[in-house]
């Protein structure tokens, strides 16, 4: 039964393989004749680059003069990941939404080419013992239950944002 199964994934991959095969010598074809480019002299220019490339002699010194100078990136990354100024308001880490007691954690994250803290991990605690919540709102040590709807997290991030943005000018930044 599992060799019919791999006939078919075969056949399948064969024809995928060879319909996308068909789809970019026919597009090919067109794009050559209506804008007057010669396609397949800059496939055959990649082509031989690679092979070129396959047939490279790898030294030992290009493998360690490559694994060093990733190392050194990886430090260096490291060394300004941990440089980044901590701000005052990561300090933030709870408050209280809808008679629940709410949790995050801040996370380091590239966006729109600069490192900008966001949150993350929300979670709902209970109030009175501060216990992670059940996935049905109730405290498993002493059984208190609470209404939490999903939407709530989302909820708790935008008040986060808005009063950190409010308490703290250097926060300016979106969910």
């Amino acid at each position: 039964m599992g060799s019919g199964t791999d006939k078919n994934k075969n056949r399948q991959l064969i024809l995928n393989s060879t319909v996308g095969t068909a789809l970019s010598i026919i597009i090919g074809k067109i794009l050559e004749k209506t804008f007057n480019i010669d396609f397949s002299y800059h496939i055959h220019r990649i082509n031989d680059w690679i092979v070129s490339f396959m047939n490279m002699d790898i030294k030992i010194w290009h493998v360690i003069v490559s694994v060093l100078a990733l190392i050194l990136l990886y430090i260096i990354s490291q060394l300004f990941y941990k440089k980044m100024k901590k701000e005052e308001y990561l300090s933030h880490s709870k408050i209280m939404y809808r008679d629940v007691l709410w949790s995050w954690e801040w996370k380091l994250r590239f966006r729109h080419f600069k490192f900008e803290w966001h949150i993350y991990n929300v979670i709902p605690l209970c109030p009175k013992d501060g216990t992670p919540l059940t996935y049905n709102a109730c405290c498993p040590m002493c059984y208190s239950t609470f209404i939490i709807l999903p939407e709530y997290i989302n909820d708790v991030v935008l008040l986060v944002y808005s009063q950190l943005s409010n308490k703290y000018p250097s926060f300016r930044q979106s969910p």
